[in-house]
């Protein structure tokens, strides 16, 4: 096996590891779509910076609907962890699904399959809503209105 095939055998290991994990929660839930509150802005100084909320996620599903664009996600915490084997560790303390909306100018990241470094390409909202399965976790991005503004996948080995 040549080094490109190496990697991609140990991406869908990891992958296919990761959906094992979410997919044994015995305490999963539905819950009704909810938008959580955006961060208050600064509102003590004259010009008040813009408030940025950056989280991670796993994406469980991305549609439209009323001409706007969704997201439902389940929040997780990703942890530096120099004792764990790939020098992180992800803890997902809810499994709570929750519904963001997508701003209309969101920049939208993607793992590139076609480069051995793994770099992130940017994709339309279309060609990101037309990926079956959204198995690495993503960054979220949201203004201080809530609205989701950038979206990046973040490699896990």
């Amino acid at each position: 096996m040549n080094k490109k095939e190496i990697y991609l055998s140990f991406i869908l290991l990891a992958c296919a590891f990761v959906v094992l994990l979410t997919t044994l929660s015995p305490h999963q839930k539905q819950t009704s779509p909810v938008i959580p509150p955006a961060p208050t802005p600064d509102l003590s100084s004259k010009n008040p910076a813009p408030v940025e909320n950056k989280q991670v996620a796993y994406i469980k599903k991305v549609y439209s609907k009323n001409q706007n664009n969704f997201i439902d996600i389940d929040f997780i915490e990703w942890v530096d962890d120099r004792s764990a084997p790939n020098g992180f560790s992800i803890i997902n303390n809810s499994s709570d699904i929750r519904t963001l909306q997508i701003s209309d100018t969101v920049s939208i990241f993607l793992i590139d399959p076609d480069t051995d470094d793994f770099s992130l390409s940017e994709v339309s909202f279309n060609e990101f809503s037309k990926v079956s399965k959204y198995s690495n976790p993503f960054w979220i991005l949201r203004d201080n209105s809530g609205l989701v503004t950038e979206i990046k996948e973040q490699y896990t080995p």
